[in-house]
């Protein structure tokens, strides 16, 4: 029998495959959303995506993956289950998240 001590040992975390997320956002908000989702062990962070071209490279956590209009191709060829919008913007973030709604395309936080 297991000891509460040895049920919650960080290296009995491990990372579920299933969960493929993809963050909206890969300006300082989304990058700081993406070193958590690493942190923690429990997502498999694909990528990015963002509308801005200056950052259409690699953000040092993952590919940007390509602009706001290709989510739903991304989304699709790349198996993402799950989305995070990191946009710092209140009115570009709640525009972001009912455009995804709109669409049903998949889990948003």
């Amino acid at each position: 029998m297991r000891t509460s001590e040895e049920k919650n040992d960080p290296a009995e975390i491990r990372m579920d495959q299933s969960q493929r997320l993809l963050v909206v956002g890969a300006g300082d908000q989304g990058l700081a959303v993406g070193d958590a989702i690493l942190a923690s062990n429990s997502f498999e962070l694909v990528g990015f995506i963002d509308d801005d071209p200056s950052r259409q490279q690699c953000s040092g956590l993952g590919p940007i993956l390509g602009c706001n209009r290709d989510l739903p191709r991304i989304a699709r060829d790349l198996k993402i289950n799950r989305l995070v919008v990191a946009i710092g913007d209140n009115h570009r973030r709640e525009s972001v998240l009912t455009d995804i709604q709109n669409q049903a395309l998949l889990d948003v936080a």
